[in-house]
């Protein structure tokens, strides 16, 4: 039997063809909402139309997670049913291959989440907490940028209501 390693959070993952830099918790939280999506897309269409703004293809940063969010999320919103071998043939070779994995990830966090409902609040959660995260550690890194008091100042004062706002939506 195998164990998972767990994920290192503060190990940046650089793609390929891009300067973006994703940690892999991030990475982990775009491609396990898009599992449970691909999954079961009908449940999951409800969910992410109650998400509203919160989940957004545009909000992705992995760019194979980014094309598939980019195919499914309008079908998604307008509640319009879609079958994966639609969805595999919209996307390119390299998307189609992460798109077919997550199917089967969906699969397992849903089988061990006892439910689709309850796997999608998880991993919409995951994706939000992920995206606050970024937010908080750009604002502290804008902090070295300043070099007078003042301006240190205030960009300390936001990097720290940004974290009180992520802790108010964690209660």
């Amino acid at each position: 039997r195998q164990q998972k390693q767990a994920p290192e959070e503060q190990q940046p993952v650089l793609q390929e063809s891009s300067p973006v830099v994703i940690s892999r918790a991030r990475l982990l939280a775009e491609h396990e909402l898009l599992a449970v999506i691909l999954f079961d897309s009908i449940q999951a269409s409800a969910a992410i139309r109650e998400a509203g703004e919160a989940v957004q293809p545009e909000k992705f940063l992995d760019r194979y997670a980014t094309e598939i969010a980019n195919c499914i999320f309008s079908k998604l919103l307008a509640g319009t049913p879609f079958t994966m071998q639609e969805t595999l043939s919209e996307l390119s070779d390299d998307a189609s291959t992460l798109a077919s994995t997550l199917y089967f990830e969906g699969e397992r966090i849903c089988n061990e989440a006892g439910s689709v409902d309850l796997a999608i609040q998880r991993t919409i959660q995951s994706f939000n907490v992920e995206i606050q995260n970024k937010v908080i550690a750009d604002n502290v890194r804008e902090l070295k940028n300043y070099k007078d008091p003042e301006q240190r100042a205030l960009a300390a004062q936001q990097a720290l209501e940004a974290i009180r706002k992520k802790q108010k939506r964690a209660i």
